[in-house]
């Protein structure tokens, strides 16, 4: 099967991701203590990661930190038309692993349901409520650019997948008080503050010392429940 080949955006051409789901480091001269010298193309190895899907570690700079990335997602950000500006992709034959392009669409969380019900992959062709607090009690993320909280996301997956970054990799930037591609995760539990998700919206736009209700995952402990 021919492959065709896509430079990966934001990685300053370091990496390119084919068709088929192989992932690429390219050719590149890099600067050494006496001078340069040349580092050979080569296929990046692949893990299982976050829900059993494949991802890749790769860094934006020689120096820089090793971010985990969906290889499905990056097959379809970069080869499936997505005009509807849809945000989940789904595999069209029920396997994680089977990565190539033409396996992939982009749908609705509806939509994503759906087709995992008619293949027998879930036991709902609904997705699970997600207004108010959480029914199932799960941590819900937020998500700071610059010391701001700009989103918010119901469970660590939908930030996983809307942000193309590893669930494991978010629950080590939590862990560690550290960021990825210059954002902060925090997690909160709706339900043990005893609040609802509009409440917590409101404070988009908002300075990190200006948040109530930050939650420390170290000291398992919630700094404050106040709310305005």
């Amino acid at each position: 099967m021919r492959v065709s080949w896509k430079i990966i955006e934001g990685f300053n051409d370091r990496y390119s991701i084919g068709s088929t789901g192989l992932v690429m480091s390219n050719r590149r001269e890099v600067r050494t203590g006496t001078g340069k010298r040349e580092i050979g193309q080569r296929i990046v190895k692949q893990q299982i990661g976050f829900g059993g899907y494949s991802c890749v570690s790769l860094r934006r700079t020689p120096s820089g930190k090793n971010e985990t990335l969906y290889v499905h997602r990056l097959v379809a950000t970069h080869f499936c038309k997505n005009p509807l500006n849809k945000e989940y992709v789904n595999h069209i034959d029920g396997n994680k692993h089977n990565n190539n392009k033409e396996n992939l669409e982009w749908v609705t969380a509806s939509e994503n349901c759906i087709h995992a019900y008619s293949l027998g992959l879930s036991s709902s062709p609904t997705p699970p409520k997600t207004t108010g607090v959480d029914r199932h009690n799960s941590k819900q993320i937020l998500v700071l650019s610059a010391g701001v909280l700009v989103d918010m996301y119901k469970t660590k997956i939908d930030a996983s997948r809307s942000l193309n970054i590893c669930g494991k990799t978010i629950s080590k930037t939590i862990l560690d008080n550290t960021t990825i591609k210059g954002l902060k995760f925090y997690e909160i539990k709706l339900r043990k503050l005893g609040v609802t998700w509009d409440q917590v919206q409101k404070y988009i736009g908002k300075s990190e010392g200006d948040l109530p209700f930050l939650f420390n995952s170290k000291e398992e402990k919630i700094r404050s429940v106040s709310f305005c």
